[in-house]
């Protein structure tokens, strides 16, 4: 989803000092900062769950999953 197209909303999020670190990192190495990476990893985690939770309900749907 192009950011652009979305509309967004500020929260506050505690994580440890060494994730912010990692994050910085990588904003720094993409060009980005620190909100984009965050999205990027949360629409990512997001991609995978939704992938799984469909694989396991196609599973249990055709019987595969017994």
């Amino acid at each position: 989803m192009k950011e652009e197209e979305c509309k967004t909303e500020r929260k506050t999020l505690h994580l440890p000092i060494d994730t912010i670190k990692a994050l910085e990192k990588l904003a720094a190495k993409n060009g980005t900062d620190l909100s984009k990476e965050i999205r990027h990893a949360i629409d990512a985690y997001l991609d995978v769950s939704v992938t799984a939770e469909n694989i396991n309900m196609i599973h249990g749907a055709s019987g595969q999953g017994k």
